[in-house]
């Protein structure tokens, strides 16, 4: 016989007897002890008061008796969190958040929650009041592969070489630029040289890099395979380690650490507010697992700074394994820059985690007359407005690049 009957309590453990008599006697006694397993109702009627630039109120109504509690997210992308950032207990039927940034549209969501599950999420929009604060824009700056000007490469076509003072003007330029562009990082994203062991071109390019030290700059360099490519063969010598050891950066603020002598390396800086790490991770990696978890572990230890990742081949097999066992799995990471690849300019807007966007960016004008004629890239952000800017200049010559010119959206709060 099965009978449908209701109990006390709707949701947790439940005891259940079931006893059978005859005559006067206990034939026999069950027992079974069960759970509901059914999530709790959503909230409805949710609505946003706000009452300060940075404080917006919530108040609900509780249509369910099965939660344990609420759950409170908000975000100003328009992407509900993947964690909660309040909790609250059953029966609450309201809430205040604080601490928003003034002037700025947010999404807000509740879900109600009990053992079994979680309810779906209510909705509802709010514009804090007041104006946002003015932040700071700044530069971080990309130098293409240098090797052609460091070698002044007989493979072009007469007339179209490229020289050495094409890399100086870069550098000039950029220091000229420091506190107009308010640039805040120089990444060099491989190549360097031509021939490793070339020792003029070391000694020339060395000299070029200090510029920026002696100016006090931040910057990295992810050596490509043109700077390592003796350095993978056995007993072979690492010209790399002669000229930009780690010892030759370690006394600087910015700097963090390295892995493999300064094959790999990272750096600290913060511009506009923010706290940054940028990785650079030198050809080859993908044969060096070692390295991979390195960098994979130093995003984990900096998990509230943004984060940059850099190396020389990004569009090769390095590049796939730095995604696939560095980026993917850390939301800290916005940005992935390369070169090494004769392209100009390629951009990639990546997706992990199912919704966390990470802008790629190879960059590597070496195959155009001049070895690139001057051309670097860099980045501008404009926290107030949640974008970064990407542009080409040419610091050798004036000319139009503007057809490289993109933006995209960057939550700067």
């Amino acid at each position: 016989e099965t009978r449908l009957f209701d109990v006390d309590e709707p949701t947790g453990p439940h005891d259940l007897w079931l006893v059978g008599r005859g005559g006067n006697g206990v034939l026999n006694l069950d027992y079974l002890l069960f759970s509901s397993d059914q999530p709790p109702e959503a909230p409805s009627g949710l609505s946003a008061v706000v009452r300060s630039d940075s404080e917006v109120d919530l108040s609900w109504i509780d249509e369910s008796a099965l939660e344990a509690g609420y759950h409170v997210y908000w975000s100003s992308r328009g992407t509900k969190p993947a964690t909660p950032q309040l909790a609250l207990p059953a029966g609450a039927t309201g809430a205040s958040l604080q601490g928003l940034t003034p002037g700025t549209p947010y999404t807000l969501w509740i879900e109600a929650h009990n053992p079994v599950g979680a309810s779906l999420a209510s909705s509802v929009q709010a514009l804090t009041t007041g104006l946002r604060p003015s932040i700071e824009d700044f530069t971080l700056v990309l130098i293409p592969d240098t090797q052609m000007y460091v070698s002044e490469s007989d493979w072009y076509s007469p007339g179209q070489r490229p020289e050495k003072r094409m890399y100086s003007e870069q550098i000039s330029w950029i220091l000229a630029s420091q506190e107009t562009m308010n640039i805040a990082f120089v990444t060099h994203v491989g190549d360097v040289v031509d021939y490793e062991d070339d020792v003029s071109e070391r000694e020339f390019a060395s000299a070029e890099q200090a510029r920026l030290e002696a100016a006090g700059m931040p910057n990295g360099i992810a050596p490509g395979n043109h700077d390592l490519h003796a350095a993978t063969y056995e007993g072979a010598h690492n010209f790399w380690e002669d000229f930009f050891p780690a010892s030759r950066y370690s006394n600087f603020p910015w700097w963090g650490g390295n892995y493999n002598g300064n094959s790999n390396s990272y750096q600290l800086f913060s511009a506009g507010g923010m706290d940054f790490i940028i990785v650079h991770l030198g050809w080859g990696i993908r044969d060096d697992e070692g390295a991979r978890t390195w960098a994979s572990s130093l995003l984990d230890l900096h998990a509230d700074r943004r984060a940059i990742v850099v190396t020389h081949a990004i569009l090769e097999q390095d590049g796939s394994a730095i995604w696939n066992d560095v980026i993917s799995g850390h939301d800290n990471v916005f940005l992935f820059l390369g070169g090494h690849t004769c392209a100009d300019v390629v951009h990639e807007t990546r997706i992990h985690g199912g919704d966390r966007a990470v802008e790629q960016f190879m960059v590597d004008f070496q195959c155009n007359p001049f070895g690139g004629g001057g051309k670097l890239a860099y980045f501008t952000f404009r926290p107030t407005d949640g974008q970064v800017e990407f542009s080409v200049h040419n610091t050798f010559s004036p000319m139009d690049l503007s057809r490289w010119d993109r933006s995209f959206p960057y939550e700067m709060n």
